[in-house]
């Protein structure tokens, strides 16, 4: 399941809308199905965004990112390592947009 991060917009920012961004996706999937994020189109995220909507997910290893704009890899990989993650870029972003 590809959940498309720019059906929701271009620009994101915020741990509310990330929340709710998160829970939406996790709803969406079905069991065991494997989540894809597609950034696709998405211009934006701020740091707070990424750690609230990626963070919970990518810790517990429930989905995978693609199309992952090069502007904003530095972003996620900060999100995801201030949680302890230990993170191989060339596996996290190995579909680029």
């Amino acid at each position: 399941m590809t959940f498309q991060l720019a059906s929701y917009g271009a620009v994101f920012s915020t741990r509310p809308l990330g929340a709710k961004l998160r829970d939406q996706a996790l709803s969406e999937r079905h069991n065991g199905d494997v989540l894809t994020i597609s950034f696709a189109g998405v211009q934006s995220v701020s740091y707070s965004f990424a750690d609230e909507f990626l963070g919970p997910i990518m810790v517990e290893g429930k989905a995978n990112l693609s199309d992952v704009p090069e502007q904003l890899q530095g972003i996620i990989l900060g999100a995801l390592e201030r949680r302890g993650m230990t993170v191989d870029e060339s596996e996290i972003f190995g579909v680029c947009a």
